[in-house]
C-alpha cells in the first residue's frame, strides 16, 4: 500500500510518498519455507517508478488524512515479528498469513474502507484472512 497526501497520484519525484506492507522475512532461521511475516517499509518491491497499477483513492474523510496516515504507520511501527508464518497463498486451514491479509487488517484498524478492486472478481489470496490484530498491540 502507498500512502499519498492528498487526492493526487504523485509520478515518481513529484512528491514524497512512502509505502507500508508486509511480507516475508528472509533472513530468519526457522522452519517455515518463507521465514515469518514482517511487516516492511518503503520496501524496493512495493512500487514501480512507472507503474500505479489499481490506484484508487481510498475514502474517508479528508480532515482526517493526516491521522490515518499516522495511524498506519504508528500500526506498522508496533506490528510485532513473531510466530507468525509468511505463506504467499494462506488458507483457512493453514498457519500462514500474507501481505493482503496484513493490509487488511490495518486498513481496518485506521476505519479505511478496502479498495472497492478487492472482491470476488480479483484474486488477492490471502485477504480472506486477516492478520489478528494483536499482532499489531490492539486488543479486541
Amino acid at each position: 500500500m502507498t500512502c499519498f497526501h492528498g487526492d493526487k497520484i504523485p509520478r515518481y519525484g513529484e512528491l514524497a510518498f512512502a509505502t507500508i506492507s508486509g511480507g516475508p522475512d528472509h533472513n530468519s532461521n526457522v522452519e517455515h519455507t518463507y521465514g515469518y511475516l514482517e511487516s516492511k517499509l518503503n520496501a524496493n518491491t512495493d512500487i514501480e517508478k512507472n507503474s500505479v497499477d489499481f490506484a484508487q483513492r481510498l475514502f474517508y474523510s479528508t480532515g482526517s488524512e493526516r491521522s490515518k496516515i499516522d495511524a498506519l504507520f504508528t500500526l506498522a511501527h508496533t506490528y510485532q515479528v513473531t510466530t507468525l508464518p509468511y505463506e504467499p497463498v494462506p488458507t483457512s486451514l493453514s498457519d500462514g498469513y500474507n501481505s493482503s491479509g496484513y493490509m487488511r487488517t490495518l486498513l481496518n484498524l485506521v476505519g479505511i474502507q478496502p479498495p472497492t478492486f478487492v472482491s470476488p472478481t480479483f484474486f488477492f489470496p490471502g485477504w480472506q484472512k486477516p492478520v489478528p490484530a494483536t499482532f499489531f498491540g490492539v486488543q479486541q
